[in-house]
């Protein structure tokens, strides 16, 4: 269900920031391939492996230009209710109508922290060594 509601390639353009202008395609295309992976595996997104309950939408609202933000509870039995909010944006190609372009925790961006933390693996290593470490299923910034 993944594949049907994120869109992939702005979140992957945003990572990567001014680093974007620098690759060829190929490169891009590989990491588009290995970021995918990484976000389908579930290791960036909240409560992925473990969660099963009810999704009740608290909010939606404009967020910029083009975009919503839709924040959800997340609630499972016995545990208390996990708010996050996702920015959407409409794309005509979607099942759903709109795609999740981030997802923000406790207000923190998902998209924000994962730039700020390959863009050290992007000066040192550049997109081959980034693509390398997704590949591997490193993550970025750990020791």
């Amino acid at each position: 269900m993944l594949i049907d509601v994120l869109d992939f390639e702005v979140m992957a353009r945003f990572v990567l920031g001014h680093h974007r202008k620098t690759i060829t395609e190929p490169q891009w295309q590989a990491f588009l391939f290995e970021y995918r992976e990484l976000v389908l595996s579930g290791r960036e997104l909240p409560l992925s492996q473990s969660w099963t309950g009810k999704v009740e939408i608290v909010d939606v609202r404009a967020f910029g230009k083009e975009d919503f933000l839709v924040s959800v509870d997340l609630q499972q039995e016995g545990i208390n209710a996990e708010r996050i909010a996702l920015r959407m944006r409409r794309r005509e190609e979607s099942v759903y109508g709109y795609k999740v372009i981030d997802a923000y925790v406790e207000g923190l961006s998902l998209l924000q922290t994962q730039r700020s933390a390959y863009d050290g693996v992007l000066r040192d290593m550049g997109i081959d060594g980034l693509t390398a470490l997704l590949g591997s299923k490193g993550e970025p910034g750990e020791n």
